[in-house]
């Protein structure tokens, strides 16, 4: 799936609010992903695509992915996102945007894998470096 398709369902649907997000686990994702690259705010290109058909007023957007820290979210809030969302950071050290961290989210996505088989969330990588 595409950003135009993406904002093609959006325009079609009242939402209380968006999240932009996605994950695919080894390459099961059953709609396909709207993620480009591994890079900081790597759904960039659906908040340019949602902006230019002025979606970012319709309902509230919460863009996830990609963010370290609060300064990589700010570039999304000066886009004119209202929320930025980090998700597995917080599996992995819930105090990231607190404290300096050392113990970092490599996005292996095994939390996320646990999700999809109805387990709880948690980090394999929690008590390791």
């Amino acid at each position: 799936m595409d950003a135009k398709s993406t904002c093609t369902i959006l325009n079609k649907l009242d939402f209380d609010f968006v999240e932009i997000s996605g994950g695919d686990v080894a390459g099961k994702a059953k709609f396909g992903t709207i993620r480009q690259g591994k890079d900081t705010y790597y759904y960039r290109h659906v908040i340019a695509e949602m902006k230019s058909q002025n979606l970012l007023n319709k309902q509230p957007v919460i863009v996830t992915g990609g963010f370290e820290n609060i300064q990589d979210a700010q570039i999304a809030l000066d886009d004119g996102v209202p929320l930025v969302g980090f998700a597995r950071k917080f599996l992995r050290n819930d105090k990231f945007l607190v404290e300096e961290y050392t113990k970092k989210c490599v996005r292996c996505n095994q939390c996320i894998g646990k999700l999809v088989q109805g387990q709880s969330a948690e980090c394999p990588l929690q008590d390791k470096q």
